[in-house]
């Protein structure tokens, strides 16, 4: 009987320890994912900015998910107009490219049901050739395990279109960065 007790304990011992390390995590976690998915035009907004939607699968760390985002596509620029250190070529065409900042928003959806919340911030561009597309997003907030996450994501999108016209823009790439929990 006592070595049953014992055995007993051990085990809730063995459930409950793992369970309250990972309640009681503290200090940045890293985020390492992988993304395939598409974007597609969807509309057109009051000022005329072309709407787009984006839906992703992520794989990697802090775990697999799914994102879904919408935001406006501003007017294309011509190279020099680009952000420094870009890798847009500047091409014989008159714009080579999109700036994009805040207008972006999108939810992270987790398997276990928690979220996170993200708003894009200026800095981002869309180049046309090579086809990329490179921005940050603020960690805004979140829900589950993610309850009142902040924090900041950096993105990398390799496009690939097919079809003319190409109403919908297969893409791959990663996303680094971290989430603060309060």
């Amino acid at each position: 009987r006592e070595s049953m007790k014992r055995s007993l304990l051990l085990v809730i011992a063995l459930l409950v320890f793992p369970l309250a390390v990972l309640a009681g995590h503290h200090g940045p976690i890293p985020i390492n994912w992988t993304l395939n998915g598409m974007i597609m035009d969807i509309g057109v907004d009051a000022d005329g900015h072309e709407l787009k939607r984006f839906d992703l699968t992520l794989q990697g760390s802090p775990g697999g998910a799914s994102t879904s985002g919408v935001g406006w596509g501003p007017d294309p620029v011509p190279y020099d107009l680009l952000p420094p250190g870009h890798e847009c070529l500047d091409t014989p065409m008159p714009v080579d490219g999109v700036l994009f900042g805040e207008g972006f928003q999108m939810v992270v959806n987790f398997k276990d049901g928690s979220m996170l919340f993200l708003n894009s911030v200026d800095g981002g561009f869309l180049c046309f050739a090579p086809a990329i597309a490179v921005g940050t997003y603020e960690i805004v907030g979140g829900l589950g395990r993610y309850e009142g996450a902040g924090g900041m994501i950096d993105v990398y999108i390799e496009l690939h279109r097919f079809g003319s016209p190409s109403m919908i823009t297969a893409e791959t790439g990663v996303i680094t960065g971290e989430i603060i929990l309060p």
